[in-house]
Protein backbone atom coordinates (compact mmCIF):
# COMPACT_ATOMS: atom_id res chain seq x y z
CA UNK A 1 0.00 0.00 0.00
CA UNK A 2 2.63 2.91 0.23
CA UNK A 3 3.29 2.32 -3.42
CA UNK A 4 -0.12 4.09 -3.95
CA UNK A 5 -0.53 6.57 -6.92
CA UNK A 6 -2.84 9.43 -6.08
CA UNK A 7 -4.85 11.47 -8.44
CA UNK A 8 -4.29 14.93 -8.43
CA UNK A 9 -8.07 15.34 -7.15
CA UNK A 10 -6.96 12.90 -4.34
CA UNK A 11 -4.50 14.84 -3.00
CA UNK A 12 -6.43 18.08 -3.47
CA UNK A 13 -9.00 16.53 -1.05
CA UNK A 14 -6.31 15.14 1.44
CA UNK A 15 -5.04 18.64 1.56
CA UNK A 16 -8.26 20.40 1.96
CA UNK A 17 -8.60 17.77 5.15
CA UNK A 18 -5.44 18.52 6.25
CA UNK A 19 -5.73 22.25 6.57
CA UNK A 20 -9.47 21.74 8.21
CA UNK A 21 -10.42 17.77 9.74
CA UNK A 22 -13.91 19.13 10.33
CA UNK A 23 -14.46 20.05 6.52
CA UNK A 24 -17.91 18.52 5.24
CA UNK A 25 -18.34 17.03 1.42
CA UNK A 26 -20.06 19.37 0.85
CA UNK A 27 -17.54 21.92 1.24
CA UNK A 28 -14.85 20.46 -0.30
CA UNK A 29 -17.30 19.79 -3.55
CA UNK A 30 -17.49 23.59 -3.55
CA UNK A 31 -14.12 24.41 -3.12
CA UNK A 32 -12.63 21.52 -5.93
CA UNK A 33 -16.02 23.02 -7.97
CA UNK A 34 -16.76 19.10 -8.70
CA UNK A 35 -19.93 17.16 -7.51
CA UNK A 36 -20.76 15.59 -3.95
CA UNK A 37 -20.57 12.16 -5.75
CA UNK A 38 -17.13 12.14 -6.95
CA UNK A 39 -15.38 13.55 -3.24
CA UNK A 40 -17.20 10.63 -1.56
CA UNK A 41 -16.18 7.97 -4.15
CA UNK A 42 -12.71 9.50 -4.04
CA UNK A 43 -12.93 9.25 -0.12
CA UNK A 44 -14.23 5.77 0.19
CA UNK A 45 -10.96 5.13 -1.82
CA UNK A 46 -8.64 6.95 0.08
CA UNK A 47 -9.82 4.99 2.73
CA UNK A 48 -9.97 1.73 1.58
CA UNK A 49 -5.87 2.03 0.87
CA UNK A 50 -6.23 3.09 4.45
CA UNK A 51 -4.78 6.54 3.53
CA UNK A 52 -7.78 8.35 5.42
CA UNK A 53 -10.40 7.43 8.12
CA UNK A 54 -12.96 9.62 9.84
CA UNK A 55 -13.27 9.65 13.90
CA UNK A 56 -16.21 10.29 15.37
CA UNK A 57 -19.73 10.83 13.66
CA UNK A 58 -21.22 12.48 10.63
CA UNK A 59 -21.54 15.45 12.92
CA UNK A 60 -18.58 16.80 15.08
CA UNK A 61 -16.28 14.04 14.00
CA UNK A 62 -13.04 14.66 11.57
CA UNK A 63 -11.11 13.37 9.59
CA UNK A 64 -7.65 11.81 10.40
CA UNK A 65 -4.82 11.68 7.75
CA UNK A 66 -3.65 7.95 8.44
CA UNK A 67 -0.31 8.03 6.25
CA UNK A 68 2.63 10.66 5.56
CA UNK A 69 1.84 11.67 2.12
CA UNK A 70 2.82 14.82 0.12
CA UNK A 71 -0.13 16.71 -1.16
CA UNK A 72 1.64 19.75 -2.41
CA UNK A 73 -0.55 20.13 -5.36
CA UNK A 74 -2.41 22.94 -7.50
CA UNK A 75 -5.81 22.33 -8.76
CA UNK A 76 -7.92 24.08 -11.39
CA UNK A 77 -4.51 26.52 -11.36
CA UNK A 78 -4.47 27.44 -7.52
CA UNK A 79 -2.37 26.27 -5.08
CA UNK A 80 -4.27 23.97 -2.46
CA UNK A 81 -1.09 23.42 -0.33
CA UNK A 82 2.73 23.74 -0.18
CA UNK A 83 4.21 21.25 2.35
CA UNK A 84 3.52 17.63 3.28
CA UNK A 85 1.37 16.19 6.32
CA UNK A 86 3.48 14.82 9.21
CA UNK A 87 1.12 12.93 11.43
CA UNK A 88 2.10 13.98 15.12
Amino acid sequence: MDNISLKELQRSILSLMEQNGQITIVEISKILNINTSSVQRNIEFLKDVEILSREGGRFGGKWIINKKINTSVVFNNRLISHHPYRPE
